[in-house]
């Protein structure tokens, strides 16, 4: 996905490492996960496909910027093993990334 929103100027003009992203995109799953009942003591590990793509304009500003593409995500939590939990974080964590429930793999601890 690339971003060409003037309201994101800080955004466009602040590059974070794959790291950082991968780091804050995993805690904020994590957190996501931990508010469903039944959930508790969450890990998650998403891997990326690729990494952050910057657009220039002619004078070097960055005019666009392409988000790393997901292609899995693993979560292990307590309840996780649950059928129904396992079926509420897969959709969940789906709807929120915006990929498939192929992509997810979520298992008790």
């Amino acid at each position: 996905m690339t971003v060409f929103d003037d309201d994101c100027k800080a955004e466009k003009n602040k590059k974070i490492s794959d790291a950082e992203y991968l780091s804050e995109l995993e805690e904020s799953i994590v957190l996501l996960c931990s508010s469903v009942r039944g959930v508790s003591d969450c890990e998650v590990k998403i891997t990326l496909k690729n990494g952050y793509g910057y657009e220039y304009s002619s004078r070097g500003e960055v005019i666009g910027v392409a988000y790393p593409e997901i292609c899995g995500v693993g979560v292990v939590c307590k309840g996780g093993d649950v059928p129904q939990i396992k079926l509420e974080l897969t959709t969940l964590i789906s709807a929120t990334l915006g990929i498939s429930a192929a992509q997810i793999s979520v298992a008790g601890k």
